[in-house]
């Protein structure tokens, strides 16, 4: 007889899988919702059953699919209520075909920021440092330049190269990847 363990994730990194979740989680939901005040709602619920029945998630496997797919389920509770309350509301044919994208852009992306990871990581150390300045600390074109002792076109024009490169270097890693 053959049994089949399950690897379970504990209290804490389940805890942390739900925090890393809530950008992507609220995107998705409100990708099926629109910006309704049931968005709220449906991560709460979400959320809730997701901790509840956190020994039913298996290590290993995806939990954002997991808890996309439970969202999907408690939009749909949402969803029945509110058409017992009179208001309208998709089609569950309209739903799931939302759905679907909306969960294939929000995979594309994570497959597009690990490759913006990558590509950067190639570049010189001179214009990581001016991403770094622009993207990840926020600071102006003019405050960049004046510390650079160049003028703000020519910041300008290098940024512009190299946000060029990174998007050609993204474009063949999703090529490639596809």
């Amino acid at each position: 007889m053959e049994t089949s363990e399950k690897t379970q994730l504990s209290d804490r990194e389940i805890e942390i899988e739900i925090e890393r979740l809530q950008l992507d989680l609220r995107g998705y939901v409100i990708s099926l919702l629109g910006a309704t005040g049931d968005v709220d709602e449906v991560i709460q619920l979400t959320n809730v059953f997701v901790w509840d029945r956190r020994s039913d998630f298996s290590a290993g496997t995806s939990f954002k699919a997991w808890a996309f797919k439970v969202a999907r389920y408690k939009m749909m509770e949402v969803r029945r209520a509110a058409i017992q309350r009179g208001h309208v509301a998709y089609c569950e044919e309209t739903i799931e075909l939302i759905s679907d994208r909306a969960e294939k852009r929000l995979n594309d992306g994570e497959d597009r920021i690990s490759f913006l990871r990558t590509c950067v990581s190639h570049l010189k150390q001179k214009e990581q440092d001016m991403i770094l300045e622009f993207y990840m600390k926020g600071n102006s074109l003019t405050a960049y330049a004046d510390k650079l002792g160049k003028s703000v076109a020519a910041v300008h024009k290098t940024v512009s190269r190299i946000r060029e490169k990174l998007r050609v270097c993204i474009n063949q890693k999703l090529k490639k990847a596809s």
